[in-house]
């Protein structure tokens, strides 16, 4: 029975004999992503290595990176890792179109919150993304 888990699997043994390095799985990992347009939403926009791992991911082309957060501080950290944040898309959960949309779906999802607690939750990155 074949699958993800157990071509992970196959891979951790072949690196406990010896038989593959880390940049070949980061290369393999690479060339099963590419062309998919993924989207990957990184919700430590404010972080200078998350920003530079946002630009990375844009120019080998491997995902469309959404970097969530104040833009003030996506691009203080955009300047701190010497990046371009050109085609990349920021989103400030606090200020988004869809903020009230999304707290209504969280409120739906956990009908044990209410509606002021779901919008305190909603700007905060982690639970927006």
């Amino acid at each position: 029975m074949g699958g993800p888990l157990s071509n992970d699997l196959a891979l951790a043994k072949q690196m406990a004999a010896g038989g593959r390095g880390i940049m070949d799985i980061i290369e393999t990992c690479k060339r099963s992503i590419a062309g998919k347009a993924l989207r990957l939403v990184l919700p430590e926009g404010g972080d200078a290595r998350i920003v530079a791992a946002a630009a990375r991911l844009r120019d080998e082309r491997l995902a469309q990176p959404i970097l969530l957060g104040e833009p003030d501080a996506i691009a203080a950290a955009a300047r701190a890792a010497g990046v371009s944040l050109g085609a990349i898309e920021q989103r400030d959960p606090a200020r988004d179109s869809d903020f009230a949309r999304y707290a209504e779906a969280c409120t739906a999802a956990r009908p044990s919150l209410d509606t002021k607690t779901a919008g305190r939750l909603m700007r905060k990155p982690l639970y927006f993304a």
